[in-house]
């Protein structure tokens, strides 16, 4: 991420001016955030299916977020051929590659580097759920298992994207992200940080979301935002 967003002195994801006091540090944390919203996972889900994506599309997307060079340098690297073909197959078994089949064609990935690889394996599994592609969901438990389902495609995109390359997939735009740094200077009186550093932020924070679900019960019930909140509760009540 901070090669997408480099930091400088002057702008970028981490302001260094901001770090000019500070020569060394016993110990620090460093949090990151990154929200994504509705839209967001509506285009990881839509990657994720055989029906809305062809195989062609899926890898082209792909590159572009991997970068076109770096998928050349790692084919080169693995001595595979950067190529897609429709069957008969010789060498399907062969390391790095994968056999797809959507949309009524069979499509052979010469050379699939790890992330487009967990890209493929989700799409053959989610192929057998059809039910998770359904935005008009009114039934507990599926509702449940979508929930559930769409939190496992992002813990294992995490093992082999970047944060940067996320970001990517789901769309800046549809998305907020930003870091928050804290910790203890070396042989310094005032050691600790004065407060915590808040970075830059990549994406943007979506208006109509800012208050979250409790915002939809105010919207869709009697309730109000007082009680939602319970403000009652406290002495600014």
């Amino acid at each position: 991420l901070l090669y997408l967003y480099p930091s400088g002195l002057t702008g970028g994801l981490i302001d260094a001016s901001e770090f000019s006091q500070t020569k060394k540090i016993e110990a620090f944390t460093l949090v990151w955030d990154l929200i994504v919203y509705a839209k967001g996972t509506q285009n990881v889900m839509k990657l994720l299916d055989v029906n809305q994506m062809k195989t062609a599309d899926v890898q082209n997307e792909l590159i572009q977020i991997m970068g076109p060079s770096e998928y050349q340098k790692f084919c080169s690297l693995s001595h595979l051929q950067p190529v897609l073909a429709t069957g008969p197959f010789n060498n399907q078994d062969a390391a790095s590659t994968r056999v797809e089949s959507s949309q009524g064609q069979t499509t052979f990935i010469g050379c699939a580097p790890p992330i487009m690889a967990k890209v493929y394996d989700l799409r053959a599994s989610m192929a057998k759920h059809p039910e998770m592609f359904n935005d008009n969901v009114r039934d507990e438990k599926t509702a449940k298992a979508k929930i559930k389902t769409t939190n496992d495609i992002y813990n294992k995109l995490d093992g082999v994207l970047s944060v940067g390359d996320l970001i990517k997939l789901v769309g800046k735009e549809n998305s907020f992200f930003q870091l928050r740094i804290s910790g203890f200077r070396t042989n310094d009186e005032d050691a600790d940080f004065n407060s915590v550093y808040f970075s830059n932020t990549v994406g943007l924070i979506n208006q109509t979301m800012l208050g979250g679900p409790m915002s939809d019960i105010e919207t869709t019930s009697t309730i109000s935002s007082n009680e939602v909140e319970a403000r009652y509760m406290s002495n600014g009540y």
